[in-house]
């Protein structure tokens, strides 16, 4: 990844890439009815299971936030799924809250 608005961050553990996250750069353009936002977005976050509860998804979300506020964005932003054992209680207790949701209906 040689793009100045794209970062891949791993995390190692005895020379086994255990995690990693995906970062970019996004910008939304002011209109009529809503500002203009430079912000890092969260395309990917991973750790495997058999390292998870061990702080690395959080040191990686660090990483991202830090790398993303050096670039000049405002905030983060992510999707993520919505079910039992999903990812959304560990980005709640790292701060995250919701900025938009997808409803959804099968017919």
């Amino acid at each position: 990844m040689e793009r100045e608005d794209a970062a891949l961050f791993v995390a190692e553990h005895v020379s086994e890439i255990v995690g990693v996250a995906e970062v970019y750069v996004r910008e939304d353009n002011a209109h009529e009815v809503t500002m203009a936002y430079r912000y890092g977005y969260l395309q990917s976050l991973m750790v495997s299971e058999a390292h998870r509860g061990q702080g690395i998804g959080m040191a990686l979300v660090t990483a991202v936030e830090t790398w993303a506020a050096a670039k000049g964005a405002s905030e983060i932003r992510l999707e993520t799924w919505e079910f039992a054992a999903g990812p959304l209680p560990f980005y709640e207790r790292a701060g995250y809250t919701t900025l938009r949701r997808t409803l959804v209906r099968s017919l």
